[in-house]
C-alpha cells in the first residue's frame, strides 16, 4: 500500500497524503482532499465492520482476490452483502492476473428483473517482450530414465537426481544462444518446505556433481536476512546461482536474473484437524494458480524456461485451478468474532453466503473454543452461537490470535501489561532470532542466552527486544549500520525487531479504545516490591492464556524408572554420561578413544578433552562421561548439549582399520578385554557389575595415521536415558507423541528428579501434528513453570471453564478433578470432549483453596 501510494503521486506529482494516501494498520497519511487511498485487506474489513456500510467510497477496488486467504474470503463477504443492501450505488472492482473469473463474476450477480445477471468480465490481454517456454517431465525422455509420479504427493531421490540432469543442461542451451564466451543464467527451484530443500541440497553438493561449479542458495522464510540477500550478489566467476526456495519467491521475493524455473508442483498448507485444532503443514499439489505465478519469475529481462517436474497430462488433469481457500482449511476464530461485531445474524448463516462456506462443524468447534477462551458466552443450548463478552470484542479488534489478545488482558489484570504487549507482538511477528540454514545449534545456545534461566521461549524474546529497545534509547546504536551489526553479532533480525516494536504501538492504541492503559505513578504497586518473581507472574499468565496446552512428565514407576537409567548407562553417573549405538562388536574401541574426545571436546569447546572418558562394554554401546574439577553434582550442562548435537542431525562419524590390523594393534598395547569373562569374576561384591574392567588409563593411545584406516561407522545418539518423554494433559492427546520445536530453550528436556512421578509442568503457544505422522505432535513458543507441586493442578483449576470434582472412596478428601467447558444439561455428553482435562492432586487441595480459586476465575472472566 504504501510503495503503490508513493509511485502513484510521484507519477501525477502530488504530495502524498494530498489526493493520494495509504492506511496500513495504524500507520497512515491521509487527509481530508484524499481521494483515493491505498490500505491493507485487514484495514478495510474493520472499518466496513465498524460503519456497517460502504457509502463513504464512490468505489472498491480489491486486488489479488485469488489468493483467497481469510481476511479477503470475510472482506468479499461483507462486500457483497452491503453491496445488496446498503450501498447499492457503489462501483465494486476485482482484480487479478489468476482468478476464476466466472466463479467470482456469479458471485458478485445482481437481480435484474427475473433473473440474477453476473457482474460483467474485463479481460486485460498480458503483454511481454520475452517468450516463457514450458516443459513437462513427460517431454524429457532424453536425458535418462523419468521418475515416476504419483496421485499422491511426495519428494523423492529420483526426481532430485532428474532435477540435477536437467540443470546439467544448461550449459548448452546458455552456450547455444552466445558464441564461446556465455553467461549461465540462474536457475530457481520451487519446493515444498524446509526438509525438501536440504534433501534437494544434499543431492547438488553430491560428489557425482563436484565438477558442477552451482552456487547454491536457500530462500526460505526462517533463514536469516543475510542468508537471504545473497541472492542478489553476484555468484563467483563461472558458477551457476541455483536457489533452492518455497513459495517465498512466488510473490514476495522478486529473484534478479532468473532464466530457469524449476517447479515440483508442490506446496504445503496450513491445516488445522477437525476436533483438537492442531495444526500441520501438509504436503499437497500445488494448484496450477500457484504453477502460473512461478512461471511468471522468469520472462522477465530474457526469454524464459519452465519446467514442471509433472507429465503435462498430470498437470491439466490432476492439479487443481485454485487453492484451497483459507476458510476452508485454518481457524476461524477471528472471522466468527467479525461475524459477532457485525451483527448480521448468527455466524452460521452469515458465512453459508461466503464464495466458499466453510464446514458447519468447523464452525461448531471455533465457537466451543471461543467459549473456552472467554470470548463467548454460553446461549442456552445453541450450538452455532453465544452472547459476544468484552473480551471477545477486544480479541475482535486486535490481529492477533484469540489466546495472545487474552494474554494481554491478563497482563493487564496482573500490571505487567506493557510486558505482555511486548510478548503478544512478537509470537504474532516471525522468530526475532536469525536461523541460519545448518546453524540451529547456535540458534539454541543464543536462545537459551536470552532466555537468562527463564526456561521460556517467550521470555527469550522479551529479554531480547529490551534490550534492543534500550540499545537504541541510550544510543549505543545511533545508525542503521550499527544497528545490523548489533543484530548480526547477538543473532537477532533487526526487520523483526522493527515489526515488534510498530506492532507493540498498533496493539497499545487499540487498547485504548477499551480503556486498556499501564498503569503509571508512584503508587503502583510492583511486583517486586511484594517480593514476588515477575518472571513467575509471567509464566502464570502465559499458562493462563494457553490453556488447556499444557504438558506433563509421562508418568511411570519410580523405581523402574530408577533401574532403567542405571541399566543403559551401566551404573555409570546420569547427570554427565551420555551413550553411542552402533559400535561395531568386533572392533576393539579402546583404539579410537582419543577419536572420541576429540569430537566432544571440539563440540563442546572444552579446554582439556582429557576430561572426557570413553569407555566400552562389549557391546554395540559406547560411553562418553564428562568428568572435570569442582563440577556441581547436579548440573546438566554436557548431557544436554550431546543431546542437542543429536537433534541437530551432528552425527558422529569413526574411521576405523580394517578388523586384523585393529586386534593386532590392541593386542600390542594391552587394550583387549573379554568383558563377559570380567564381569562373571567380580573382585569386589558391593561394586556394579556393570562398571568392572571398562575403563582404560589415560592418556589414551595416540589415533593410526589417515591412511591406515580402512572403513568408517556412524554412530546413533548421543542418548541419555533422563531425556523426558512428555505427555498431553488433555484426554484426546495423552496417547500421542510429543517433541520440541529443535530451536526452543526448552528442546532438550531432562529428567533432574526422576524420584518424582511428575516434576515438569510445559505450556505451549502453538501445537502442530507432524503431516507425515498422525500421533506426532510439535510444540512451539514453549515455557517451562516451576516443579512446585500442586501448580499444576491450581493453574488448570483456576483457568478452567467448568470442573467436575473427584473425591476419595470415602468422600473425606479431593482426589482430582475433571476439567472442560462443561456439559450439555439435556444430552448430559461432554460440550467439548476433545478439550477434557483429568488432573490428579499431588497435595491436599481443601474447600478454601477450591472457594479462591473460582474467585480468582470470576474476576478474570
Amino acid at each position: 500500500a504504501l510503495s503503490i501510494a508513493k509511485r502513484v503521486s510521484a507519477e501525477r506529482e502530488w504530495p502524498v497524503g494530498t489526493l493520494v494516501g495509504y492506511e496500513m494498520g495504524l500507520i497512515k497519511n491521509v487527509s481530508r482532499d484524499t481521494r483515493i487511498t491505498y490500505c491493507t485487506t485487514g484495514v478495510l474489513l474493520n472499518r466496513l465492520a465498524n460503519k456497517k456500510h460502504m457509502m463513504d467510497y464512490t468505489h472498491v477496488i480489491l486486488d489479488e482476490v485469488h489468493e483467497r486467504d481469510e481476511d479477503m474470503d470475510f472482506l468479499l463477504l461483507v462486500v457483497r452483502k452491503l453491496l445488496r443492501t446498503n450501498s447499492t450505488s457503489v462501483k465494486v472492482i476485482l482484480m487479478s492476473a489468476t482468478i476464476d473469473v466466472d466463479k467470482f463474476s456469479a458471485y458478485f450477480s445482481t437481480p435484474v428483473g427475473n433473473r440474477l445477471a453476473s457482474a460483467p468480465i474485463i479481460d486485460i490481454p498480458k503483454g511481454s517482450p520475452y517468450d516463457i517456454s514450458i516443459y513437462y517431465i513427460d517431454e524429457m525422455e532424453n536425458l535418462g530414465n523419468i521418475p515416476e509420479v504419483d496421485e499422491e504427493p511426495k519428494f523423492t531421490t529420483g526426481m532430485a537426481e532428474f532435477a540435477a540432469r536437467i540443470i546439467r543442461v544448461f550449459d548448452s542451451i546458455d552456450k547455444k544462444n552466445d558464441s564461446d564466451e556465455y553467461e549461465r543464467a540462474t536457475v530457481l527451484v520451487f519446493l515444498p518446505g524446509f526438509g525438501e530443500i536440504e534433501e534437494l541440497r544434499t543431492a547438488f553438493l553430491s560428489s557425482k556433481h563436484e565438477d558442477a561449479n552451482w552456487d547454491i542458495i536457500i530462500l526460505h522464510s526462517l533463514i536469516s536476512t543475510e542468508e537471504q540477500e545473497n541472492i542478489f550478489k553476484k555468484p563467483p566467476k563461472n558458477f551457476r546461482r541455483i536457489i533452492l526456495s518455497t513459495n517465498i519467491a512466488e510473490s514476495s521475493i522478486t529473484v534478479p536474473n532468473v532464466k530457469y524455473v524449476i517447479d515440483f508442483c508442490l506446496t504445503k498448507l496450513l491445516v488445522t484437524e477437525p476436533g483438537t485444532n492442531y495444526q500441520c503443514l501438509q504436503l499437497c499439489w500445488a494448484s496450477k494458480s500457484n504453477c502460473q505465478q512461478r512461471a511468471g519469475r522468469t520472462g522477465r529481462v530474457m526469454d524464459g524456461r519452465v519446467y514442471r517436474m509433472v507429465p503435462r497430462a498430470f498437470y491439466e488433469n490432476v492439479l487443481q485451478e485454485e487453492s484451497l481457500p483459507e476458510m476452508l482449511r485454518a481457524p476461524l476464530a477471528n472471522v466468527i468474532l467479525k461475524t459477532k461485531v457485525l451483527e448480521m445474524g448468527e455466524p452460521k448463516a452469515l458465512l453459508a453466503l461466503s464464495l466458499d462456506p466453510p464446514n458447519l462443524s468447523n464452525i461448531q468447534e471455533t465457537i466451543l473454543l471461543l467459549k473456552e477462551v472467554g470470548a463467548l458466552l454460553n446461549k442456552g443450548t445453541q450450538e452455532f452461537d453465544g452472547d459476544l463478552t468484552p473480551l471477545g470484542r477486544v480479541m475482535a479488534s486486535l490481529p492477533l490470535d484469540v489466546r495472545v489478545t487474552k494474554l494481554i488482558v491478563l497482563g493487564h489484570l496482573f500490571g505487567v501489561l506493557s510486558d505482555t504487549i511486548i510478548l503478544a507482538a512478537s509470537m504474532a511477528v516471525k522468530d526475532m532470532f536469525n536461523i541460519g540454514f545448518f546453524e540451529l545449534e547456535s540458534t539454541y545456545h543464543e536462545k537459551l542466552h536470552w532466555a537468562a534461566n527463564s526456561e521460556s521461549d517467550s521470555i527469550a524474546y522479551l529479554n531480547a527486544f529490551k534490550v534492543w529497545r534500550n540499545d537504541k534509547a541510550s544510543r549505543r546504536i545511533n545508525s542503521p549500520n550499527e544497528e545490523r551489526e548489533w543484530a548480526r553479532r547477538k543473532s537477532l533480525r533487526v526487520r523483526s525487531l522493527r515489526e515488534i516494536d510498530a506492532f507493540i504501538y498498533e496493539i497499545t492504541q487499540k487498547l485504548r479504545n477499551f480503556g486498556i492503559t499501564e498503569t503509571m505513578g508512584s503508587e503502583k504497586n510492583t511486583w517486586e516490591s511484594l517480593c514476588i518473581d515477575r518472571t513467575f507472574v509471567l509464566k502464570f499468565i502465559i499458562a493462563g492464556a494457553f490453556y488447556p496446552n499444557y504438558f506433563i512428565k509421562f508418568p511411570h514407576n519410580i523405581n523402574d524408572r530408577k533401574r532403567d537409567i542405571e541399566r543403559t548407562l551401566g551404573y555409570r553417573d546420569p547427570t554427565n554420561t551420555v551413550v553411542l549405538h552402533g559400535w561395531p562388536l568386533k572392533h576393539p574401541g579402546s583404539l579410537y578413544s582419543k577419536r572420541f574426545q576429540e569430537i566432544f571436546g571440539q563440540h563442546m569447546g572444552l579446554k582439556n578433552q582429557e576430561n572426557i572418558t570413553v569407555s566400552f562394554d562389549g557391546s554395540n554401546r559406547v560411553y562418553i562421561e564428562h568428568e572435570p574439577k569442582n563440577r556441581a553434582p547436579d548440573d546438566y550442562t554436557f548431557v544436554r548439549d550431546c543431546v542437542k548435537m543429536r537433534h541437530c542431525r551432528n552425527q558422529i562419524e569413526v574411521k576405523l582399520l580394517s578388523e586384523t590390523d585393529a586386534r593386532h594393534r590392541a593386542e600390542e598395547l594391552g587394550l583387549t578385554k573379554e568383558y563377559g569373562t570380567f564381569l562373571s569374576q567380580p573382585s569386589n561384591p558391593e561394586e556394579p557389575p556393570c562398571r568392572r574392567y571398562m575403563y582404560d588409563k589415560k592418556p589414551y593411545p595416540d589415533l593410526p595415521e589417515d591412511s591406515e584406516y580402512r572403513s568408517k561407522v556412524k554412530l546413533q545418539g548421543p542418548f541419555s536415558p533422563v531425556e523426558v518423554r512428555l505427555t498431553h494433559m488433555v484426554t484426546k492427546g495423552m496417547a500421542k507423541v510429543i517433541s520440541l520445536d529443535s530451536t526452543s530453550v526448552n528442546s532438550v528436556l531432562l529428567d533432574t528428579c526422576p524420584d518424582s512421578p511428575k516434576g515438569l509442568f510445559l505450556v505451549a503457544q502453538n501445537i502442530s501434528r507432524d503431516s507425515k505422522n498422525m500421533s506426532h505432535l510439535i510444540l512451539r513458543n514453549t515455557t517451562l513453570l516451576p516443579t512446585t507441586p500442586g501448580l499444576a493442578s491450581l493453574v488448570t483449576l483456576i483457568f478452567t471453564p467448568y470442573m467436575e470434582l473427584r473425591r476419595s472412596p470415602m468422600g473425606t478428601y479431593y482426589t482430582g478433578a475433571l476439567c472442560g467447558l462443561g456439559y450439555n444439561r439435556i444430552t448430559e455428553q461432554s460440550l467439548f470432549p476433545d478439550h477434557d482435562l483429568e488432573i490428579i492432586f499431588d497435595v491436599e487441595i481443601t474447600m478454601n483453596d477450591l472457594r479462591m480459586v473460582r474467585l480468582i476465575f470470576k474476576i478474570f472472566t
